[in-house]
């Protein structure tokens, strides 16, 4: 099973009052592993911020407690690497935006992820598997209707309308 660690665009805000200056940057960094029948995005927050107060330069770093994102595959649209040479990227497409509540920066029913080079090999592993289990998940045959499944005491098939006589319209 292919895990692909990666990372979200560094963001950064400012925010200038009077004579005191707030800077922070934002960094999201994790791991991408498929297990079973989801995507599993693992994730930290880390802050950086700097403050600019009357002359003096206070600096505070932020770790979040590791969070976890799981995107069921009846939720997924399509994973795959782009940008194979110059910033490689993880892009997950989901059907359905709630999938992706919570997650930084997923505010499109998409988000692309950043890999490192090495790591590209790993993303196109991750991302066949999970083609290949959406795929899998499209061709398998559907569970059989009730009327079709055989009672349990005779071996019969079961009345699709239990207690109604065959052809009876309701």
């Amino acid at each position: 099973m292919a895990s692909v660690p990666f990372t979200l665009p560094q963001e950064q805000r400012q925010l200038v009052a009077g004579a005191e200056s707030h800077l922070v940057k934002t960094q999201v960094v994790g791991v991408a592993t498929l297990d079973g029948d989801a995507l599993r995005l693992q994730y930290r927050v880390l802050e950086h911020s700097w403050r600019h107060r009357k002359g003096l330069m206070e600096e505070e770093n932020t770790e979040s407690e590791v969070q976890e994102l799981v995107i069921p595959l009846r939720s997924l649209r399509a994973v795959r690497v782009a940008g194979f040479t110059w910033w490689p990227r993880l892009e997950i497409a989901v059907t359905d935006m709630r999938a992706l509540e919570g997650f930084p920066r997923a505010g499109t029913g998409e988000v692309s992820l950043r890999i490192r080079r090495r790591d590209r090999t790993d993303a196109r592993e991750l991302a066949s598997q999970v083609e290949y289990a959406l795929a899998e998940r499209l061709l398998s045959p559907p569970p059989p209707p009730l009327a079709a499944m055989p009672s349990p005491a005779t071996g019969d098939a079961l009345p699709l309308h239990p207690g109604k006589g065959e052809g009876e319209a309701k």
